[in-house]
């Protein structure tokens, strides 16, 4: 495999010198449009060369997402940095796994462009707000901070606004109840939602063997609908609980245990009610229409 990635390296650096006098010329690929020069044909083969390595078969065909660093200014404002950070540390309370990890593997994402390869907490950040907002993985999120009534939208990924129809600016003033068509749609919706709630997934276990048996569950063939009226199919949905906390020694474990004191002491405060949820996050597998 790696003779064929240089194969495609090689090939792409001589595709270059013909097309140079045409710096503006685009070459269309699935999922991404891409500038014909040099730098961006290299881009185009390491994407090749990742899908011949995709071996993949629950996927129904193989999707790379390539990472870049120009990205709308409001996925990486301090807010939504804040933010991610805690859906983050609350997904890896829950689920007993790293965000980041999840996107990177269910997601099929390449990175592009990082930062010099900084391994500091703010670069960390910063390339998980890059994964959250271009992974192929429709992700959004509410809270209950602004209204005693609803959760609003306070984030969604530009997959989550694509398949729902909305802008970035009206989606994160729109009541989450706005995303299904009737009352009863929105009374099984809310069902669902408290559920997760009082479930607190992991929050209750202090033993990792148990942690399979509280993982939090995937939600299949729940309907929804876009902006426009038409409704759309939600396939593999993981939801869980966002709360207010950040976590501080992620890499001090005890030996033998995947979970640090730690995350199990924040678990213990969630089941006695010291923390409570602020808000709650999804990551979707796959949507299409109805």
């Amino acid at each position: 495999m790696i003779i064929i990635f240089l194969a495609i390296l090689m090939a792409s650096t001589l595709c270059a010198a013909f097309i140079i006098h045409q710096p503006y010329r685009s070459i269309h690929t699935p999922g991404c449009f891409i500038s014909s020069n040099r730098h961006n044909l290299q881009t185009i083969a390491y994407r090749l060369y990742a899908l011949s390595t995709n071996n993949n078969d629950d996927k129904d065909t193989a999707t790379t997402t390539i990472i870049k660093d120009e990205l709308a200014s409001h996925y990486t404002s301090k807010s939504i940095l804040s933010w991610l950070q805690k859906m983050a540390d609350s997904y890896q309370i829950e689920e007993d796994e790293e965000l980041l990890t999840v996107l990177t593997r269910e997601g099929s994402i390449i990175i592009e462009d990082t930062d010099n390869n900084i391994e500091d907490d703010t670069n960390q950040l910063l390339k998980l707000a890059k994964l959250c907002a271009q992974t192929n993985l429709s992700i959004a999120s509410h809270d209950f901070l602004r209204s005693k009534n609803e959760a609003i939208y306070n984030y969604g990924n530009i997959a989550f606004l694509s398949n729902f129809g909305y802008e970035w600016d009206e989606f994160v003033e729109l009541p989450s109840s706005k995303c299904v068509a009737t009352q009863e749609d929105v009374d099984e919706r809310q069902k669902l939602l408290d559920s997760r709630l009082s479930n607190k997934a992991n929050s209750s276990s202090d033993d990792d063997n148990d942690t399979d048996d509280t993982q939090s569950p995937q939600y299949d063939n729940l309907i929804r609908v876009r902006k426009d009226g038409t409704q759309i199919v939600l396939k593999g949905v993981h939801l869980w609980n966002v709360y207010d906390i950040t976590l501080q020694q992620k890499e001090e474990q005890d030996e033998g245990s995947s979970t640090s004191e730690e995350v199990r002491r924040i678990r213990r405060q969630i089941e006695q009610g010291d923390i409570k949820a602020i808000g709650q996050a999804v990551w979707i597998d796959h949507i299409e229409p109805l």
